[in-house]
Protein backbone atom coordinates (compact mmCIF):
# COMPACT_ATOMS: atom_id res chain seq x y z
CA UNK A 1 0.00 0.00 0.00
CA UNK A 2 1.19 3.64 -0.69
CA UNK A 3 1.76 5.73 1.25
CA UNK A 4 3.21 9.67 1.71
CA UNK A 5 5.85 10.25 4.53
CA UNK A 6 5.13 13.67 6.88
CA UNK A 7 7.20 16.04 8.69
CA UNK A 8 5.45 18.43 11.42
CA UNK A 9 6.31 21.09 9.17
CA UNK A 10 4.31 21.01 5.75
CA UNK A 11 7.29 21.06 2.94
CA UNK A 12 10.36 21.14 5.43
CA UNK A 13 13.39 20.96 4.07
CA UNK A 14 14.91 17.86 6.13
CA UNK A 15 13.27 14.51 7.24
CA UNK A 16 11.42 14.48 10.32
CA UNK A 17 12.67 11.13 12.47
CA UNK A 18 12.50 9.84 15.82
CA UNK A 19 15.98 9.55 17.91
CA UNK A 20 15.84 5.90 16.22
CA UNK A 21 15.52 6.74 12.54
CA UNK A 22 12.41 6.26 12.27
CA UNK A 23 9.33 8.50 10.01
CA UNK A 24 5.81 9.12 10.21
CA UNK A 25 3.51 8.71 7.47
CA UNK A 26 -0.17 9.17 6.33
CA UNK A 27 -1.79 6.23 4.22
CA UNK A 28 -3.33 7.64 1.28
CA UNK A 29 -6.16 5.88 1.81
CA UNK A 30 -6.34 7.66 5.87
CA UNK A 31 -9.41 10.10 5.78
CA UNK A 32 -8.39 11.13 9.46
CA UNK A 33 -7.57 14.63 9.50
CA UNK A 34 -5.09 14.53 12.47
CA UNK A 35 -2.26 17.37 13.15
CA UNK A 36 0.01 17.49 10.51
CA UNK A 37 3.28 15.02 11.26
CA UNK A 38 0.64 13.11 13.49
CA UNK A 39 -1.08 11.11 11.43
CA UNK A 40 0.35 7.55 11.94
CA UNK A 41 2.78 5.65 14.18
CA UNK A 42 6.26 5.82 13.83
CA UNK A 43 7.87 3.49 11.05
CA UNK A 44 11.03 1.94 9.81
CA UNK A 45 12.66 1.90 6.53
CA UNK A 46 13.83 -0.73 5.34
CA UNK A 47 17.35 0.30 3.70
CA UNK A 48 20.29 -1.50 1.43
CA UNK A 49 22.88 -1.55 4.03
CA UNK A 50 22.25 -1.69 7.91
CA UNK A 51 24.32 -2.92 11.02
CA UNK A 52 25.51 -1.93 14.26
CA UNK A 53 27.87 0.64 13.64
CA UNK A 54 27.54 1.15 10.32
CA UNK A 55 24.47 1.38 7.40
CA UNK A 56 23.16 3.58 4.86
CA UNK A 57 20.23 6.38 5.11
CA UNK A 58 18.90 8.55 2.70
CA UNK A 59 16.20 10.43 4.41
CA UNK A 60 13.01 11.07 2.81
CA UNK A 61 11.58 14.25 3.43
CA UNK A 62 7.63 15.34 3.59
CA UNK A 63 5.51 14.58 0.90
CA UNK A 64 7.31 11.71 -0.28
CA UNK A 65 5.30 8.99 -1.66
CA UNK A 66 6.51 5.52 -0.18
CA UNK A 67 5.19 1.72 -0.86
CA UNK A 68 4.03 0.04 3.05
CA UNK A 69 5.01 -3.47 3.63
CA UNK A 70 4.40 -5.29 6.86
CA UNK A 71 7.05 -8.07 8.02
CA UNK A 72 6.16 -11.23 8.13
CA UNK A 73 2.43 -9.93 6.64
CA UNK A 74 1.43 -8.93 10.76
CA UNK A 75 -0.06 -5.46 10.34
CA UNK A 76 1.51 -4.47 13.45
CA UNK A 77 4.61 -4.57 11.96
CA UNK A 78 4.95 -1.87 9.22
CA UNK A 79 7.76 -0.81 7.60
CA UNK A 80 8.51 1.77 4.42
CA UNK A 81 9.83 -0.64 1.91
CA UNK A 82 10.43 1.65 -0.98
CA UNK A 83 10.10 5.16 -2.20
CA UNK A 84 8.17 6.43 -5.38
CA UNK A 85 8.98 8.97 -8.06
CA UNK A 86 5.55 10.75 -9.09
CA UNK A 87 4.27 13.36 -11.35
CA UNK A 88 5.20 15.83 -8.53
CA UNK A 89 8.52 14.65 -7.91
CA UNK A 90 9.69 12.90 -11.17
CA UNK A 91 12.72 10.63 -11.37
CA UNK A 92 16.48 11.72 -11.81
CA UNK A 93 16.75 9.07 -14.45
CA UNK A 94 14.59 8.79 -17.69
CA UNK A 95 14.94 7.54 -21.34
CA UNK A 96 17.00 10.77 -21.74
CA UNK A 97 19.63 9.97 -19.30
CA UNK A 98 19.14 6.36 -18.75
CA UNK A 99 22.60 5.62 -18.90
CA UNK A 100 23.58 7.43 -15.91
CA UNK A 101 23.56 6.35 -12.15
CA UNK A 102 22.33 8.90 -9.93
CA UNK A 103 22.32 9.88 -6.34
CA UNK A 104 20.85 13.23 -6.20
CA UNK A 105 20.16 15.09 -2.31
CA UNK A 106 17.40 17.28 -1.59
CA UNK A 107 20.30 19.88 -1.39
CA UNK A 108 20.97 18.96 -4.60
CA UNK A 109 24.77 17.72 -3.87
CA UNK A 110 24.86 14.36 -6.47
CA UNK A 111 26.75 11.30 -7.17
CA UNK A 112 26.68 10.55 -11.13
CA UNK A 113 28.42 7.68 -12.67
CA UNK A 114 27.85 7.85 -16.37
CA UNK A 115 28.02 4.32 -17.94
CA UNK A 116 27.87 5.93 -21.73
CA UNK A 117 29.98 3.49 -23.68
CA UNK A 118 33.58 5.66 -24.48
CA UNK A 119 32.44 8.39 -22.12
CA UNK A 120 32.65 6.49 -18.68
CA UNK A 121 32.65 9.02 -15.78
CA UNK A 122 31.97 9.90 -12.40
CA UNK A 123 31.23 13.16 -11.20
CA UNK A 124 30.88 14.29 -7.46
CA UNK A 125 29.29 18.11 -7.16
CA UNK A 126 28.14 20.02 -4.82
CA UNK A 127 25.80 23.68 -5.04
CA UNK A 128 27.67 25.22 -2.43
CA UNK A 129 30.65 27.07 -4.82
CA UNK A 130 29.65 25.32 -7.73
CA UNK A 131 32.39 22.53 -6.87
CA UNK A 132 32.74 19.51 -8.56
CA UNK A 133 34.91 16.64 -9.07
CA UNK A 134 35.24 14.17 -12.07
CA UNK A 135 37.45 10.94 -12.81
CA UNK A 136 37.12 9.50 -15.98
CA UNK A 137 36.11 10.60 -19.48
CA UNK A 138 36.08 14.87 -19.29
CA UNK A 139 32.92 16.25 -18.87
CA UNK A 140 32.31 19.46 -20.23
CA UNK A 141 36.01 19.26 -21.54
CA UNK A 142 35.38 22.49 -24.40
CA UNK A 143 34.88 24.64 -21.44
Amino acid sequence: MTARVESDEKNDTYAHLDETGRYRVKLDFSREDAEQGYNYLWIRQAKPYAGETYGWHTPLIDGTEVGIAFDGGDPDRPYIACAFHDSEHPDVVTRDNRSQNILRTAGQNELRMEDQRKSEHIALSTPFGATALNQGHIVDAEK
